[in-house]
């Protein structure tokens, strides 16, 4: 989903005079943030009544806030004047030890946690820029349970079914820093169980004229269409109560090799004369192999004509499969957040679908970083809401990869630095990495940790989102479940079903 500077930097260009109205729009900071009322109209702010002892400071210093009793919470929420906070833990009833660290306040911050019981909290800063401000704080005690068909749903390539297992542990030691290096093995089920949906990536593709075709892999021996029927199987032989839903791919030249040199125009022939005969060949593709569904990774169309002839696919295409299944197979998307609109994916085309997947990462902020909790969690979300998705089939998307803070084109693997991330979510290779153009780089490298995982997660029950996307599963630690991040989604699953008995 955001692997060569072809697909992630030219298409980005392809679409600028779009991306940019839309990324203003989500993100010009104007007026205050709000608290949705999907927590604020149903749960009690039980820091109303308190107030900010020490508000301000600078590195090491500690903002203090006296709830004026003692109150049982497992949220917090934050605001910060400014964005200056880099790091910070939080303390209890001035204990010594932290119950909970991550980075970055800002102008909205949740913080979600096993509950703690206290009258007064300790915001330590850890790291700033400069001087800083608290300028408010929230406390509530949420105990939603996810909706029962929240699902968990992991991305994960044929290739990485195919290839060799990559050891976490030897990653750092040889170099093997990057997001596709290494597979899955499959003794390593205790992970994959915690997943309730998985989408198999980069092993099916569609030509011009409607026809499907599969990749060969170069790290197995077989065919394409018998490397995928060996990654189907590996997945299901790991994960046999899982759905399986397949993406469709029409942005492979040398794959695809129809006379179309470019995924637009390819996907606009396929999806435009030839839907038809895509339809029938998507059809055949789900009765010969079973799977749950089939679900599209489009990056990106350029203009309003292309999202048209997309959108207006996925629409007919949905009437085909509730026609032959009768709403028993899935059809879902991969949208990037600044693809919404009333000129681009609309919300008819939005409604054809059984899940939205929002690639909310590559979201760069000022300090480089691509996927804060702010900027590709909670702004990510209200720009959902605001071009009218059903926030129901909204599944927020979670990397489980990196990116350096000078937006490299590189994208680096959270397994193998799984045992040393420090809570700061910046962690910089002890070698160069080597970018999508084979060039090295040594820029810190942007990471999201279990803690902001597991915040990502309970926010997404807490607002009612159909579920969690992850990309990619090769890049968890799969060997360990107290390391896992796909283990902090469902530690965070777990903590909100416990609390609503």
């Amino acid at each position: 989903m955001q692997k060569t500077v072809t697909k992630k930097i030219v298409a980005l260009l392809a679409v600028v005079a779009i991306a940019i109205p839309i990324a203003a729009a989500a993100f010009s900071g104007c007026g205050p943030v709000e608290t949705p009322d999907e927590i604020a109209a149903n749960y009690q702010n039980l820091a109303a009544d308190g107030e900010f002892e020490i508000a301000s400071g600078d590195k090491g210093d500690a903002a203090v806030f006296s709830f004026g009793k003692e109150i049982t919470f497992n949220t917090l929420v934050m605001r910060e004047k400014g964005s200056k906070i880099t790091q910070f833990s939080l303390y209890k009833d001035g204990e010594s030890e932290p119950f909970y660290s991550s980075d970055l306040i800002e102008d909205y911050r949740v913080c979600s946690f096993e509950p703690i019981t206290a009258s007064k909290i300790s915001i330590k800063v850890d790291a700033c820029d400069r001087g800083w401000k608290l300028e408010s704080l929230e406390a509530y005690m949420i105990d939603r349970q996810a909706k029962d068909d929240f699902r968990i749903m992991g991305y994960i390539t044929v290739d990485s079914l195919c290839a060799p297992v990559l050891d976490a542990d030897e990653g750092l030691e040889d170099g093997s820093y990057g997001d596709q290096d290494g597979g899955i093995d499959e003794s390593y089920t205790e992970v994959f169980e915690q997943v309730t949906q998985f989408n198999m990536i980069a092993g099916v593709y569609f030509k011009g004229d409607g026809s499907i075709v599969y990749k060969d892999v170069s790290n197995h021996d077989g065919t394409g269409e018998k490397d995928f029927e060996f990654a189907l199987g590996k997945l299901r032989g790991m994960a046999p109560d899982a759905e399986i839903v397949v993406t469709l791919l029409g942005n492979k030249n040398d794959i695809s090799a129809d006379g179309y040199d470019n995924t637009i125009d390819r996907h606009n022939a396929a999806m435009g004369d030839n839907a038809a005969k895509l339809t029938e060949n998507i059809l055949a593709f789900i009765d010969k192999w079973g799977v749950d569904g089939v679900s599209f990774d489009y990056e990106y169309p350029s203009s309003s004509k292309d999202y048209r002839i997309y959108g207006e696919y996925l629409i007919s295409l949905r009437a085909a499969l509730d026609e032959k299944y009768d709403g028993h197979k899935l059809l879902t998307a991969a949208i990037a957040d600044w693809c919404f609109g009333d000129h681009t994916f609309k919300k008819e085309y939005m409604d054809a679908l059984d899940q939205i997947e929002v690639m909310a990462y590559d979201l760069f902020d000022d300090r480089g970083y691509h996927s804060t909790f702010y900027k590709a969690c909670y702004q990510v979300v209200e720009n959902c809401r605001k071009n009218g998705a059903d926030l129901s089939k909204v599944h927020l998307g979670v990397p489980f990869y990196s990116r350096p803070t000078d937006k490299d084109s590189f994208w680096g693997n959270y397994k193998v630095v799984s045992s040393v991330l420090t809570p700061s979510n910046v962690y910089t290779f002890p070698e160069p990495y080597t970018n999508s153009d084979g060039k090295q780089g040594n820029a810190p490298n942007y990471f999201n940790d279990r803690q902001m995982i597991y915040d990502k997660t309970s926010y997404a029950i807490d607002l009612g989102l159909g579920g969690i996307m992850i990309w990619h599963m090769a890049c968890d630690d799969t060997e360990n479940l107290d390391r896992s991040l796909t283990g902090a989604i469902a530690a965070a699953v777990a903590d909100r079903a416990a609390l609503a008995q």
